[in-house]
């Protein structure tokens, strides 16, 4: 065969290669595999057998590696041995890569596929019947999980709407895409909590979850890997079963709509999918596609919005930049072809100390409409959905309290806290005299709020505090010393000192006084709602 070679900057597509073989400098050197995770065969409720899916994968559809993941809970001991004994004959390292695996499918607490596992364990299994005792079941077992089609079985519960308290590195990957439903339906969607703008693959990566982005079939037809050019992208070094696996455990994967689309983004030179330090960085992304389509916008997230936008117009775009990062923050990038079909990488994860300094530092909004909320002292009622926060009276409510939950805070325990303050946003100006309190919640893990009669007042509060007596605001949307919290850093470091206390946990103030400064609230402008930052050293 002829060797037909195309360089594209530092990309090199080749013959030889099965998908992209690239070396984004000076990352190591990747290939680009594609695939599906999650499938059915008859072993559940699918067609075909195991290893007509296995082999219609390869020699159809041409995928680089699959998956299935039939229900646990029609599955029997020996047709689990019969899926693996079919992977394992399937497989050819070189050439194509067969995994199985299971679905955990509970009709209240969602659907998990679960991958590379001994065992399998059932939703209707008394060990593992709830959420929480499948996270703890795929930890025992070096399972790698992956989110399915997320809001589908949604009654309340499911996932424990991503308790930050049980986030899990075990969990791998959502899916953004599934049998034929695109972005549009797992990604683009409102999640599990009101007002904050999010869909389900944010809402998980803010409460401490370092998933990566993919799709699958979930094929039940025989179709497998034919049924759309939906694809899930994994850069591994090679097409080997270990390199393979390696690669979706560090969340070196994207999901996309076209099955052509090749996908670069780096920090420093570390791909998708990796943890580092914070600082300033070289950041780099490139997009490829072997059918020459124009790649028309590329968009960086960090944080759940949009940090930068490009507009190349180029079949092979490669944006690089310098970029600023704070411990807690995580960017990840989405491109966009003229056709419309899009890609979503896996987050680069900021965590652990400042570069170079032996410190650290977080800067976290409220993430949710019901994280910051107003309760009324006479009768205790609770409002969630203020378009403002009244600091802390409110006309003929008078006087109320006021709580703020900050979720996600990756602070080690123990560490000193040097500085901590919250910043709010003027709503309406206000210039009388106002004295305030400020007191956190004296717990590991701060609870979410909910509507219950005294949800605020009742929590039990930290012996430290902090009066503050604020400036006039007099201006509408300043943000400055004047909206400033002084110091809290001793308020924070007693919640931090709890022996319970872990990184990622979450941390609510209460406010409480009398006077009014009228501050943005989530709902009013999620943008400007409050924000808590905290330096330390450990």
């Amino acid at each position: 065969m002829e060797d037909v070679s195309k360089k594209m900057g530092t990309f090199v597509l080749a013959s030889a290669c099965m998908g992209l073989c690239f070396t984004a400098a000076p990352a190591a050197a990747y290939n680009v595999y594609y695939g599906h995770l999650h499938n059915h065969s008859n072993v559940s409720d699918g067609t075909g057998t195991p290893a007509s899916a296995y082999s219609y994968a390869r020699y159809t559809a041409g995928l680089d590696f699959f998956s299935l993941a039939d229900h646990a809970e029609q599955i029997s001991s020996t047709e689990w041995t019969t899926i693996k004994n079919a992977a394992n004959s399937a497989n050819s390292d070189g050439n194509f890569v067969a995994l199985w695996g299971f679905e955990w499918s509970h009709g209240t607490y969602g659907h998990v596929a679960v991958i590379n596992t001994t065992d399998y364990c059932a939703s209707d299994e008394s060990a593992t019947n709830t959420f929480s005792e499948l996270v703890t079941w795929v930890e025992n077992n070096d399972g790698l999980a992956f989110f399915n089609h997320p809001g589908r079985q949604d009654t309340g519960y499911e996932f424990d709407h991503f308790s930050s308290s049980l986030a899990s590195d075990s969990f791998v990957g959502m899916e953004l895409w599934n049998k034929s439903d695109d972005f549009d339906d797992y990604y683009y969607t409102s999640g599990y909590y009101s007002g904050d703008s999010m869909g389900h693959f944010d809402e998980a990566l803010t409460r401490g979850w370092y998933i990566g982005a993919s799709g699958s079939g979930d094929n039940h037809s025989g179709t497998w890997g034919t049924a759309n050019d939906f694809r899930m992208g994994v850069l591994a070094s090679s097409l080997t079963r270990a390199n393979i696996l390696e690669a979706i455990d560090a969340r070196r994967f994207f999901s996309t709509l076209d099955k052509n689309i090749e996908l670069s983004f780096t920090i420093d030179g570390e791909e998708m999918g990796s943890v580092m330090d914070a600082g300033t960085y070289d950041l780099r992304i490139e997009a490829d596609d072997a059918n020459t389509e124009d790649f028309s916008k590329i968009e960086l997230y960090k944080n759940g919005a949009v940090e930068d936008t490009w507009y190349p117009n180029d079949d092979n775009p490669i944006i690089t930049d310098t970029i600023t990062t704070s411990d807690g923050d995580y960017f990840y990038i989405k491109v966009t072809q003229d056709d419309g079909d899009e890609a979503i990488s896996s987050p680069i994860f900021m965590t652990g100390e400042s570069q170079g300094s032996g410190s650290g530092s977080i800067s976290k909004r409220i993430a949710t409409g019901d994280d910051d909320v107003e309760q009324y002292q006479t009768g205790g009622t609770m409002y969630m959905n203020s378009s403002d926060l009244e600091l802390v009276y409110d006309g003929s409510k008078g006087n109320q309290y006021v709580g703020l939950r900050f979720t996600g805070l990756n602070i080690p325990q123990g560490a000193t806290i040097t500085s901590a303050s919250i910043q709010f946003t003027v709503d309406e100006t206000n210039t009388g005299t106002t004295n305030l309190t400020i007191k956190a919640e004296d717990t590991d893990d701060a609870a979410a709020f909910t509507t219950s009669s005294y949800n605020v007042s009742n929590r039990t509060t930290t012996s430290e505090y902090v009066s503050w007596s604020p400036a006039s605001w007099t201006s509408v949307g300043a943000a400055g010393a004047d909206q400033k919290t002084p110091d809290l850093s001793d308020v924070v470091q007693e919640v931090v000192d709890r022996t319970g206390w872990s990184s990622g946990n979450d941390m609510v103030f209460i406010i409480t006084g009398t006077g009014e400064r009228t501050a943005e609230s989530y709902n009013g402008s999620s943008s400007n709602a409050a924000l808590l930052e905290i330096t330390y050293t450990e």
